[in-house]
Formats: structure tokens, C-alpha cells, sequence
């Protein structure tokens, strides 16, 4: 059965666990903060929906508005040699768009799976930490285009201070940009390589960092 509101699925993941100062301690979000989600006195912002559902082991679409399936190996499974060969690995295309523009919020539902060459994969990293996104929006070109679609390394989820491309979150919203470090002080650039848009500072402690974009593609136009 369906769970209709935020605070019945809370309470569906806190039947679950030991007990709300234990699921505080797990989630790093304070008791009487969960109490007022389980209570339906209080939603919590996608940092705190990314950490619920990361220790609970739920989907983030499941558990912001109740969509099918609920657990995350349900959904996102890491799936090697599927069909391809042992030299093959499937990397999965989530839905959730990254906006190169204002930004979207986050879904980890699968759209479909990509395979690739295990040998190249693993240059890149982990390949059962790897995720592909489509950008949205014009704010990167030409680096990216609206529709291009990124490879993220979400073990890479810390900014370099070389700089480069990440997925982040900022006021609840995912979006693709340049990411450039300060190294006297704690903020960060935030840049979009389209010109007409103005680069913005930011806390490093606003800026929640999902992964470094570090392969793309794009579908050839006529």
C-alpha cells in the first residue's frame, strides 16, 4: 500500500531502526528534528532527504513523494557482465536532470543502462560508483549542452582544488558547473562557462558536492 504523506513513509523507515537517537546518530540530523518529520510538523531539504534515504536504503523518489520502488537495490542495481562479455560493465542513466541553468531536484530513478569497456571504466574510477545524468539548460555551453549526458564519479564528491566540472546541490537544487576554490578563505566559484551568466561565490559549506563530471556525450545534430 502506498504511503500518501512524508511522515507515514518516515514512519515506515523508523519502524526499521533501534530507535530516533539511534537513526539521529546514523543520519547525523538531530532527534527532535526527525521526531518533527515522523510528526509531519516539518519536510526536510534534499541534503537532509539525501541522508535519510542513504541510511535507510530507500530511494530519494520513494521517499519524497512515495513513487515505486522503495528500496534502492530495487532501483539502481550495479550490474556487471550483463549479456556483454566479461569485459563489460553497465552504467546506469538516472532520470534526474542536472540543470546547467537554476538547477533541478535530484531523482534516482533509472531510465536506462549504458555499457562500457571495463579497462576504460576503471580509468575513470569505480565503476559501481559511476552515474550518467543529462544536462539541462545553456549555462555551460560550449562545455555542455542542454542534452548532453555526463559521467559522474560520485566517489569524487570533495572539490579539488585544481578545480573542474561537479554535480553539486545548492539551495536544494542539482545543477553542473565549474567549481573553483579560494585558497585563503571557505568559498567557492561557482561558474558557468556560458558568459551571459554571472559567476556566483559561495560558503563551501552551501555547496554539497555530488560527484566530478569527468566523461560526456552528445547526440549528433544535423
Amino acid at each position: 500500500m502506498k504511503n500518501n504523506t512524508f511522515a507515514e513513509r518516515m514512519r515506515q523507515i523508523m519502524n526499521d531502526q533501534k530507535s530516533v537517537n539511534d537513526f539521529s546518530i546514523k543520519t547525523g540530523i538531530s532527534a527532535s528534528l526527525l521526531k518533527a518529520y515522523l510528526n509531519g510538523k516539518s519536510l526536510p531539504g534534499v541534503d537532509n532527504l539525501l541522508k535519510i534515504a542513504n541510511s535507510a536504503g530507500v530511494r530519494t523518489g520513494w521517499l519524497a513523494e512515495g513513487e515505486a520502488p522503495m528500496l534502492k537495490e530495487e532501483a539502481v542495481p550495479y550490474i556487471a557482465n550483463a549479456g556483454f562479455g566479461e569485459d563489460y560493465d553497465l552504467v546506469n542513466v538516472v532520470s534526474g536532470r542536472s540543470g546547467a541553468g537554476p538547477g533541478f531536484l535530484p531523482d534516482d530513478s533509472v531510465e536506462m543502462r549504458i555499457a562500457f569497456r571495463r579497462d576504460w571504466l576503471q580509468r575513470k574510477g569505480d565503476p559501481r560508483r559511476m552515474s550518467l545524468i543529462r544536462i539541462q539548460g545553456d549555462s555551460m555551453e560550449p562545455t555542455l549542452k542542454s542534452g548532453d549526458l555526463v559521467m559522474v564519479n560520485l566517489n569524487l564528491n570533495y572539490l579539488d582544488p585544481s578545480g573542474g566540472i561537479y554535480v553539486i546541490t545548492v539551495d536544494d537544487h542539482v545543477m553542473t558547473k565549474r567549481i573553483q576554490m579560494f585558497t585563503q578563505s571557505a568559498k567557492v566559484k561557482i561558474i558557468s562557462d556560458n558568459e551571459v551568466y554571472e559567476t556566483v561565490e559561495r560558503h563551501v559549506d552551501d555547496v554539497i558536492v555530488n560527484g566530478r563530471v569527468v566523461w560526456f556525450a552528445r547526440e549528433m545534430e544535423r
